[in-house]
């Protein structure tokens, strides 16, 4: 079969030979790094197991590795010194789902079904797991998932063994888990210390049942995602006022920005502890030599550099409700050390660009297992070893296919763009919205002065330019080429997650049969007729919401879509709904997000009917984060 002589097998012949690859079987094309790991292994070394933990919106600036003087993370700096620092490490889609989607197939959103946030992955390719399931590994996921709610049965864990994870629960303390179909299961800790206890008790029971047989565990931590002042007190050891303010930063946004630094370093310090306790259970069990351990992030944060802020923050222009999913350094430039003793020379640093998709080729090779068919990803095993190999890609394929989950048209957009040890390029297929930019990073790291239409700079921008289309061409990118749906989306078979769907209801015209449904994402509804009051309890009993103890009034985790007549329902302290049909308009209008729901109904002030925006929700100035 040509494709398994290639190194490279489709999904049917993964499924068909689970359990039987040999140890040996290795790529062609890639150079004598892999054949060397390989050759190690065919002489009987064991397979390695792998440790790959990521945070959540950690942006490369922030660890001590990377030369920040004032963060505390000498777990995470010992490990870069026993290890490979990747200098040029990248998100090449800087957002929670697609990262995590390029992190299982090797792919771009565009050929994994993974576009933005809350969106299903494909079912007709090969994932991380499964290719290495057939190397006898058992593996597990341990952390925010963010690739689908609970509970979790196997079609549901894309090839995981195991699962302890949360979907996507925007909060450090009483994060709600399941454990494969089981659940919900509260915890109240600081989320990153019980997933790390799940982390080392899964890889202790492993060991007790299957020996010296290999593990790969991905552990998935939320912070220094938002809320940014969740974290334990102990690492709120941060002055604001000695942070290192880029000066990217809008003076306007100075003070605030400097708060929030002094407490995402709380919370990067809180993480590099918990990675302290995963490197000592390591070296405890005597697996440490022969464990590949990889710490990374999905994507940066900008922390108000270039005058982003949250997508909660309604009073600042669409376009700049980001923080992520922008080509600019704070959100695209991620850490990434590895560390494999047994294999790796320790105390290295390299240059090699490096992207999300090539993790997966990268760790497969390293492994000695084929790299399936289709994978988009570079293997970059030669450069991990320091042997000689291809030369690795002179730049890294950067995109943002969504509009911001799942209707905010006007975020940061969809673009392209290239990145190079130097420089930056980015372009929008909205130009009128977006500007291109370019961006000197040798002599601009701060990405000031944006190159981009600048005579003097022509040449260097038809070269980014070229490179922009070559990668569109060789990784079958219909960017340009293909059709778009009214936000601008690529129109592919993408799927939202069920829970994230339209639902399907609309209310009757005329007054007198005016009614008001409220239906939860899914297929349950329930239908009050105008005037009717209710309390929160009475309300979350009919949507079938479950009750968090300590939350009043609030609805955690439920979106709800509320469709109205004549009358509207629900005045929150944080959500105000601010939309309703006259007497001869009905329309149906999706809610997404937390709020809370004060007794009783309530009337819009006078003049407040529509406000425009294209929700038509009105938001308050302390509004929720959206989930993102």
């Amino acid at each position: 079969m040509a494709a398994e002589e290639d190194g490279q097998m489709d999904r049917r012949s993964f499924l068909e030979r689970v359990g039987t690859v040999s140890t040996g079987l290795l790529l062609t094309g890639y150079g004598r790094a892999a054949e060397g790991a390989a050759a190690q292994r065919q002489a009987g070394a064991k397979k390695p197991n792998i440790l790959f933990v990521f945070a959540d919106q950690l942006r490369y600036s922030a660890l001590g590795s990377s030369g920040n003087k004032v963060v505390r993370t000498p777990h995470l700096d010992r490990l870069a010194a026993e290890g490979l620092v990747f200098e040029n490490a990248f998100a090449n889609h800087p957002l929670c789902s697609p990262y995590r989607a390029n992190l299982l197939t090797g792919k771009y959103g565009w050929a994994n079904g993974v576009p933005d946030n809350e969106y299903v992955l494909w079912d007709n390719q090969v994932t991380l797991p499964q290719a290495l399931k057939t190397a006898g590994y058992r593996s597990a996921f341990i952390g925010k998932w963010h690739l689908g709610t609970g509970p979790y049965p196997t079609q549901k864990r894309y090839g995981f063994d195991y699962l302890f994870a949360s979907n996507c629960p925007n909060r450090h303390y009483g994060v709600i888990y399941h454990r494969n179909e089981a659940g919900p299961i509260k915890m109240d800790k600081f989320s990153p210390e019980g997933e790390t206890d799940e982390a080392i008790r899964f890889i202790e029971d492993h060991r007790k049942a299957h020996g010296d047989a290999p593990f790969a565990v991905v552990v998935g931590w939320e912070p220094p995602h938002w809320p940014y002042d969740q974290y334990p007190q102990e690492f709120n050891t941060y002055d604001p006022a000695r942070v290192d303010l880029p000066p990217n930063v809008p003076v306007q946004m100075a003070e605030f920005a400097r708060r929030e630094i002094a407490q995402y370093y709380g919370n990067v310090s809180a993480l590099d502890a918990q990675m302290g306790r995963l490197l000592e259970a390591l070296a405890r069990l005597g697996i440490a030599d022969n464990t590949i351990v990889c710490f990374s992030s999905d994507h940066g944060d900008h922390l108000s550099s270039h005058g982003y802020g949250k997508p909660m923050d309604n009073w600042m222009h669409p376009t700049m409700r980001a923080s992520k999913a922008t080509p600019y350094e704070e959100s695209v430039h991620i850490p990434f050390l590895l560390r494999y003793p047994r294999v790796v020379t320790g105390g290295r640093r390299t240059r090699a660009l490096f992207g999300s998709v090539d993790v997966m080729p990268t760790l497969l090779a390293l492994c000695g297992v084929a790299i399936p068919q289709g994978v988009q990803g570079h293997n970059l095993a030669h450069i991990v070893t320091g042997t000689d190999g291809a030369t690795p890609p002179d730049s890294v394929y950067l995109i943002n296919m969504g509009t911001g989950w799942p209707n905010r048209a006007r975020w940061v957009g969809c673009w392209r763009g290239v990145r190079t040890d130097r420089w930056v390029y980015a372009r929008w297929n909205k130009p009128d919205e977006h500007a291109p930019v370019l961006f000197d990073r040798q002599n601009d790291p701060y990405e000031l002065n944006n190159l981009a239409g600048n005579p003097a700079f022509a040449d260097v921008q038809q070269g980014m330019e070229a490179r922009l289309k070559k990668w569109m061409a060789d990784t079958g990118d219909p960017f340009e080429t293909g059709r778009r749906d009214e936000k601008g989306m690529l129109d592919l078979p993408f799927q939202l997650q069920p829970r994230w769907s339209r639902p399907a209801a609309f209310v009757s015209r005329g007054f007198g049969s005016a009614k008001t449904t409220l239906c939860r994402h899914g297929s349950e509804r329930a239908c009050l007729a105008p005037g009717v009051r209710t309390s929160p309890d009475s309300l979350r009993r009919i949507m079938r919401i479950p009750r968090v103890r300590g939350a009043k009034s609030h609805l955690p985790d439920a979106n709800v879509c509320v469709i109205l007549e004549l009358t509207p329902i629900v005045r929150g302290s944080a959500w105000e709904v601010a939309w309703y049909a006259d007497k001869s308009l009905h329309r149906q209008l999706p809610m997404f997000g937390k709020f809370r729901i004060a007794p009783g109904w309530a009337e819009p002030p006078a003049g407040r009917e529509r406000n425009g925006q294209d929700d038509g929700l009105r938001r308050s100035p302390t509004s929720p984060a959206i989930r993102d």
